[in-house]
């Protein structure tokens, strides 16, 4: 079956999330069981739905779905096309925030797979705080130290 053709909220979002947003890898129209997710984060286990207003009819449909998903081990985040439109930076900021959950979670519930990425191994070996405005390890001799 081909992927259905994504709306323009979905072409914009692809573009925020594609490069590698707070480190997370997405997969589009990623087939999950018999359905498929509009944006998929295999390592985290996270699920970006975007919804248009076609989906107000279609609630019971989604919740079938999303109860689906949640059985199966993912976290679902449904992201309204009116949002992303009128505040796309705050719905940038609510996936960040759900990413950094999602991964704390995962850390707690399977430590030694996550620790198997090489980003996370990379942070366990050198144990060095992150930088505090880029959340990321220290860069060009920068100190290590991470005092504010």
């Amino acid at each position: 079956m081909p992927a259905p053709i994504p709306s323009h909220a979905e072409r914009t979002m692809w573009f925020a999330l594609r490069s590698g947003r707070a480190g997370a890898v997405f997969r589009r129209e990623h087939p999950i069981g018999p359905y498929r997710a509009d944006f998929a984060c295999l390592s985290l286990g996270l699920v970006i739905e975007m919804d248009g207003g076609q989906h107000m009819a279609t609630s019971a449909y989604d919740a079938k779905r999303d109860l689906y998903l949640e059985s199966e081990g993912w976290k679902v985040l449904r992201i309204l096309n009116i949002n992303w439109f009128q505040n796309p930076s705050g719905t940038l900021l609510a996936i960040d925030e759900t990413l950094e959950a999602s991964r704390l979670e995962r850390m707690t519930l399977f430590p030694d797979a996550y620790a198997k990425t090489p980003m996370n191994r990379l942070r366990k070996l050198a144990e060095l705080p992150l930088h505090r405005l880029r959340r990321s390890f220290p860069i060009n001799g920068e100190a290590a130290t991470g005092s504010s």
